[in-house]
């Protein structure tokens, strides 16, 4: 008996330690001071071994120096922590690091460095999991070519931590997003792309302190900005292909409409414009809800042809106010429609103009509380009911 109870035991033991074998260790590994050299794959610049998640080992490295290291390769973690400002990880074309789970700590540089024209090479920062990064340091694309943070996680980027393109630099991220940050395209291009983003902090472009603008392509997503600040400056523009922004836009920049993209008024504040707002010939916007129009929003059909007309969509009960206007900028094909169950109600304050040599056409029922002006211009009303 004493025998079988024994043989029991120690079965429960091999099965407790080959459980336990296959759960993978998390190490804290510890940068070294660049002591070979200044490499992420140095087994001599690590107290603990090169961090690369592995099937029995899952890594977490420290950073406290200031160096420069080069991420020389393909790598994964569980998550990273980087204190020193003057901290740098330096990505060049073909590397890249995977964040696999939980908080990263930057509050250095993440450097995103491809030096090649190749589509191929990427300097990429994958977010393969849950992902919060946290800090005061910033992301870095510090070239033109194809730096990218993409993968198949979600990232939460922390209050205090910034996105950065500069001047004549480029980067995508391609990855779900919550922003409490800064993304900031100054003087840069920043693709917001792949996944919806959610801004509850600041997405921006701006210039270089120059003349030098930047600008946000923001392309097949939306973009719910509702606790958030989405602007464009001096100099700079929002390219917006065939997405959705849920409310405001702020600035004295540009934007261009491309495809069918929909600016949403219809939830809480609804959405209040000041930037310059184009849709050019084949170009689609649709309006939703509540719309504060402080800026202007231009209808510019360049093309004789009438199948590519420039058209402004009013989808249900749009009511547009401020003290804004809906230019009709040339003699084409420029329309104001029924995007679905439309009624388009024109606050005091707004105006709908057709200046000098230039046509519009609204083609929507109407209240208008505003102007409706057509200055040495011709305006069309028709298709629908109108009240003045």
């Amino acid at each position: 008996m004493k025998r079988l109870l024994l043989a029991l035991v120690w079965a429960a033991l091999l099965v407790l330690a080959a459980a336990d074998f296959g759960h993978a260790a998390v190490i804290n590994t510890t940068w070294f001071n660049g002591a070979a050299d200044y490499n992420w794959g140095t087994v001599g610049n690590w107290v603990s071994g090169v961090p690369n998640n592995n099937p029995t080992d899952q890594y977490i490295p420290q950073i406290y120096a200031g160096d420069t290291i080069q991420v020389n390769g393909q790598f994964t973690i569980n998550a990273l922590e980087l204190y020193n400002p003057f901290g740098i990880l330096n990505f060049s074309y073909g590397s890249s690091l995977a964040l696999v789970t939980g908080t990263s700590i930057n509050d250095g540089q993440i450097r995103l460095n491809d030096i090649s024209p190749s589509g191929t090479n990427q300097a990429r920062l994958f977010i393969n999991g849950a992902v919060n990064l946290s800090g005061t340091g910033s992301v870095e694309f510090a070239t033109n070519y194809q730096n990218e943070i993409s993968g198949g996680g979600y990232l939460t980027m922390g209050l205090g931590h910034t996105i950065h393109a500069g001047s004549g630099t480029n980067g995508y991220i391609n990855v779900g997003m919550t922003n409490q940050g800064i993304v900031n395209a100054e003087g840069g291009t920043i693709a917001l792309a792949t996944n919806n983003k959610v801004n509850q902090g600041v997405i921006q472009a701006i210039d270089d302190g120059g003349s030098v603008g930047g600008t946000l392509n923001i392309t097949g997503i939306t973009v719910d900005n509702t606790a958030g600040t989405l602007g464009v400056y001096d100099h700079s523009t929002i390219n917006l292909n065939n997405s959705v922004i849920k409310g405001d836009i702020s600035g004295n920049g540009n934007v261009d409409v491309a495809g069918t993209s929909t600016i949403d008024g219809s939830g809480t504040g609804g959405a209040e414009l000041t930037p310059t707002i184009t849709t050019g010939y084949g170009q689609i916007l649709h309006l939703k809800g509540s719309i504060t129009n402080n800026g202007q929003i231009r209808l510019n059909d360049i093309s004789s042809a009438s199948y590519n007309q420039a058209r402004l969509f009013i989808d249900g009960a749009v009511n547009l106010g401020g003290t804004g206007s809906v230019e009709f900028l040339t003699s084409y094909q420029n329309q104001i429609n029924d995007g679905g169950s439309g009624y388009l109600t024109v606050g005091s304050g707004q105006t709908i103009r057709a200046g000098t040599g230039t046509k519009g056409y609204i083609n929507v029922g109407m209240t208008n509380q505003g102007a409706v002006s057509a200055e040495g211009g011709t305006i069309t009303l028709q298709a629908t009911d109108k009240v003045n």
